[in-house]
């Protein structure tokens, strides 16, 4: 039950806001579409729901065309958030959910299940405006996936959240993998990024400039760098003083052998190196200055990708 979307383009006025898009959302998976604001994620995310008509190109779901019933059948969690907060929170639900196909009987029986599991049972007779913003969301994200959808797309899903129901968003996403679903993310939250998705895209200007799994985009990127730490804080001093910093920038002088890049002394010491081959040498070195805590390779976190990629020449 793959979504496919090819050759997607998309302009307002002048404007290309997507410029010929490829890519494949499967069952099973999370995908993720990131850029930055403008970059065109939100347009494509509209276009697959059937809000935006597309210029040209093909999206496909389950191998046909999506018809408007089926779109109506996709789970969605906007990122401009909007409930009626005059309505009670289970009739708003129970409302929601008949939109999307199910018996009033079969959407309140699931919006009061959803609600106990969210820690709302309690709060389901309510007026939604009498919840907190967190709490709003978790009716919000009940609503989007209350039907049971096959496909579900989420555009920013943490937004107004607390770390602790960050975390069960992020559960709540990995279930719905679990199960089989075809999910798209969307979200400037890199961290949780990095931590639920298969693969992903990222978009500049409308144009596609990185894919892969986070692994193969780490793996393309030539700049090779460890971490280096010293075991005895008598030998490497562990305090922010004059003394220390003075005797980090004393051994990370003693580091610069053939091959090393560039080095950000600290307590712990930042090598970018030429190769592998060199790391080793570094090494050495660093053991003939002292005991060695930590020396570990530093992968790029997905911000720093995705910043990499935003500053590449067009």
């Amino acid at each position: 039950m793959a979504l496919a979307v090819q050759g997607l383009k998309k302009s307002f006025g002048a404007v290309r806001a997507v410029d010929g898009i490829d890519f494949e959302a499967r069952p099973g998976r999370i995908f993720g579409l990131l850029g930055a604001n403008g970059a065109g994620k939100t347009t494509t995310l509209r276009m697959i729901l059937g809000l935006v008509t597309p210029d040209a190109g093909k999206i496909r779901w389950q191998g046909r065309p999506l018809d408007e019933k089926t779109r109506r059948e996709i789970g969605y969690l906007p990122e401009e958030r909007g409930l009626d907060e005059q309505a009670k929170v289970e009739e708003v639900l129970v409302y929601l959910g008949t939109l999307k196909g199910l018996s009033p009987r079969e959407a309140r029986q699931r919006a009061v299940a959803w609600l106990e599991r969210f820690g709302l049972g309690a709060a389901r007779r309510r007026k939604v405006k009498t919840l907190s913003k967190g709490n709003q969301q978790k009716v919000q994200f009940i609503a989007a996936v209350l039907h049971d959808p096959a496909l579900v797309i989420f555009d920013e899903p943490f937004s107004g959240f607390d770390p602790v129901n960050v975390d069960l968003i992020r559960e709540e996403m990995q279930n719905l993998k679990a199960q089989g679903k075809t999910i798209l993310l969307s979200s400037h939250r890199m961290d949780q990024v990095e931590a639920l998705v298969d693969e992903l895209i990222l978009l500049r200007r409308g144009r596609i400039v990185r894919r892969g799994t986070v692994a193969a985009l780490r793996a393309a990127v030539p700049v090779i760098k460890y971490v280096l730490e010293w075991f005895d804080e008598a030998e490497a001093p562990d305090e922010e003083t004059p003394a220390a910093r003075a005797e980090w920038a004393r051994r990370a002088e003693a580091l610069r052998v053939p091959g090393v890049r560039s080095i950000a002394a600290g307590r712990q010491t930042v090598v970018e190196v030429e190769d592998d081959d060199v790391a080793q040498v570094v090494l050495r070195t660093a053991l003939s200055l002292g005991r060695v805590r930590t020396f570990a390779r530093l992968e790029p976190t997905l911000h720093e990708l995705f910043v990499a990629a935003m500053q590449e020449e067009p």
